[in-house]
């Protein structure tokens, strides 16, 4: 997103909190030990944000594990994960009900069976397999479930990136020669930077409206592009241009 703003065409602002989406429910913070009340207060405030500047499009993301505490009780899992996904919805609702259109971003894969993927690959360079995780244990169950794409109003789409981190059920640590994260769910900057045009492809075919200045795009559309095929093993990517 960062690298479309440098375009000078649009403004980008970032608005984040440390393991916080914004999510209309009350959260568990491991750390903490207690009710995330932070981050539902600072979600609030972003709407009021959003609302009162009314950009053009809103981009959200954020980790789609979490617990969600109801009347100090954490719930299940599965509890958690429909709740989180109501929640997002209530706040996407809000945005389009004032016209503001928004586009939310699965999450990345979670490598938490392999641990800090650069120690991962830095003791097995020869046998990077080792570092690879199924995508069935890697990708949040709401996802793969549809569940959160099925929560979302009409004014609200959904852009799945996973094709860009998995391959054949499985999620590599190292594609194109580049390590994909920076500890067990985040991206690196190196690899988030060869995502750039294969995201900015997606949101213009998800929300090209977003994209029109005088009646042009602006930065021009791009051509179509494969994203990178995730290889478990593999040294280099299978992208190419048509």
């Amino acid at each position: 997103m960062a690298a479309l703003a440098e375009s000078g065409e649009f403004r980008l602002d970032a608005m984040t909190k440390g393991a916080c989406p914004v999510v209309d429910v009350m959260l568990y913070n491991a750390v903490l030990s207690r009710e995330y009340r932070e981050c539902r207060q600072w979600g609030a405030r972003v709407m009021k944000v959003l609302l009162e500047t009314e950009p053009d499009l809103v981009i959200s993301t954020g980790a789609a594990r979490g617990t969600v505490v109801n009347n100090g009780r954490p719930l299940t899992a599965s509890e958690s994960d429909f709740l989180k996904a109501a929640g997002h919805a209530r706040y996407y609702r809000e945005l389009n009900d004032a016209g503001i259109p928004v586009v939310h971003i699965t999450d990345t894969p979670f490598m938490l069976d392999v641990g800090e993927v650069p120690q991962c690959v830095a003791i097995n360079l020869e046998n990077l397999e080792k570092c690879a995780v199924s995508e069935q244990s890697a990708v949040r169950s709401w996802q793969a479930t549809g569940l959160i794409e099925k929560a979302l109003p009409a004014g609200s789409v959904m852009v799945d990136m996973t094709d860009a981190f998995c391959s054949s059920g499985t999620c590599p640590s190292v594609i194109g020669g580049v390590i994909v994260y920076r500890d067990v769910a985040h991206m690196t900057t190196t690899y988030a930077k060869t995502l750039a045009p294969f995201l900015f492809q997606e949101l213009l075919r998800a929300v090209p409206e977003a994209f029109v200045v005088a009646g042009e795009f602006a930065p021009a559309e791009p051509p179509p592009v494969t994203p990178p095929r995730a290889v478990v093993g593999a040294d280099s990517t299978d992208a190419s241009s048509s």
